[in-house]
């Protein structure tokens, strides 16, 4: 066998090996849940903030006052927009297991209030507000934070021209214009009390526009370059007020694959019933597990993401910190506690500011919560037949939605005993249900 063509099936085969290792340490798909984003930039004591035009460097005759329908306004309003949305961050609201975080975070003052005041007080007169100016006007508003900053944007346009050969062999050719925006904000938070500037950072985004066709195209048919710089700061909006802002984030935190043999059935009946939503019976699975062998790292990283993911913020630190402390070469396990740490910051400024999360309360054992369950076959409209006896000829004490989730009371051969509406038990054939 030639010699390279053998080194490079060993480097493949290791290659795979690693993959299979690494892909074998995870189940998935993880916890599908829902988590606290900490900000980059943590407002703490923040109630009321103001968002002033920002300065269009592109417009050599910018001003705050004629820039109302410029790209400096429209960017203001992307990021109001965004932090007014009750819904921002939300994916999947099942998946939301706490309560009592809202998106809505600050009380934001309107521009036209601003704009009264700026013109009281004949501020402005250059044609921007300086630094100065911005956190005199929030003292005269009662607003903790003021927010400014510029925007600028290039483009670049391009041609280009490829060949292929249709079925019967002639060649055919592909015309494509592209017009490629590089967006850049840049974004200033000053505290009124002191009126200094507390943070400066700046954002970017492209944003391409492109025609293809069998003849030439021409750029100028393309999309006007401030249209595609407005989709690009609409995105750039985004990220500003991610920035400053506690958020939510729809993810799948990791849950590892528990390695103790003696346990390894156990923890894979606990991923099964995450992957069906009964957190409950998970969570009882993995504390059993990790009663019997407190240094079983796996596990109590599982329990980490189960208690992150439902607002237990504290015992999820606690769990994670043991995983790390039993292997502290791990990065996912340095990159949990890091996050979770974060959060518990980002909760403690919420909750300065009348902003309480309140943990999912899991079931404790002997709740109806945790007993199983069974689905009925069919749609909502369907109507199944509940017995009072396991048999078809029995009376029918009641008709139920095809579709619908039941309570087990008992798993008897072809019948299967449920609680229906009034505390009610009856029978149902197994035929019936999913």
């Amino acid at each position: 066998m030639n010699r390279k063509l053998y080194l490079f099936g060993l480097v493949v085969s290791s290659i795979l090996a690693n993959l299979q290792i690494a892909s074998a340490q995870l189940f998935g798909p993880n916890f599908s849940c829902h988590i606290i984003k900490a900000p980059e930039k943590l407002l703490e004591d923040t109630k009321k903030i103001a968002i002033l035009n920002f300065e269009d460097d592109n417009s050599s005759s910018y001003s705050y006052w004629n820039n109302t329908q410029g790209n400096g306004s429209k960017i203001a309003d992307y990021m109001i927009g965004n932090l007014l949305n009750e819904k921002r961050g939300i994916q999947d609201e099942e998946k939301l297991y706490f309560t009592g975080f809202n998106p809505k975070i600050y009380t934001i003052v309107e521009r036209s209030q601003l704009d009264k005041i700026i013109e009281e007080q004949k501020m402005g007169s250059s044609g921007a507000l300086n630094d100065s100016e911005a956190a005199e006007v929030g003292k005269l508003l009662g607003i903790d934070i003021i927010i400014t900053g510029s925007i600028s944007h290039s483009h670049k346009d391009e041609t280009d021209r490829t060949s292929s050969k249709d079925k019967e062999g002639n060649v055919v050719y592909k015309h494509t214009a592209s017009r490629t925006v590089y967006a850049e904000s840049r974004i200033k938070l000053i505290s009124v009390e002191t009126g200094e500037v507390i943070a400066t950072t700046s954002f970017k985004k492209q944003e391409v526009d492109s025609r293809s066709g069998r003849k030439y195209i021409s750029p100028s048919k393309l999309k006007p370059v401030a249209e595609v710089a407005n989709s690009a700061y609409k995105m750039i909006a985004s990220d500003m007020v991610s920035y400053f802002t506690p958020s939510l984030k729809y993810t799948g935190l990791d849950l590892f694959k528990v390695k103790t043999k003696e346990y390894k059935k156990k923890a894979k009946e606990a991923v099964g019933y995450i992957k069906s939503g009964s957190i409950d019976k998970a969570l009882l699975i993995y504390k059993e597990i990790y009663e019997s062998d407190p240094y079983n790292q796996e596990v109590a990283f599982n329990l980490g993401s189960l208690y992150e993911g439902t607002g237990h913020f504290k015992s999820s630190l606690e769990c994670y910190k043991v995983a790390l402390e039993l292997d502290g070469g791990k990065q996912k396990y340095k990159d949990a506690v890091e996050r979770i740490e974060k959060t518990i910051e980002t909760v403690k400024a919420l909750e300065n500011i009348d902003i309480t999360i309140t943990p999912y309360e899991f079931a404790k054992a002997g709740s109806s919560k945790l007993a199983a369950r069974v689905t009925t076959k069919g749609s909502k409209k369907d109507r199944i037949e509940v017995k009072a006896d396991k048999k078809d000829s029995s009376e029918t004490i009641a008709k139920i939605p095809g579709g619908s989730e039941f309570e087990v009371v008992s798993d008897e051969g072809d019948w299967i005993k449920i609680k229906i509406l009034g505390g009610k038990e009856g029978y149902i054939n197994k035929k019936s249900t999913k």
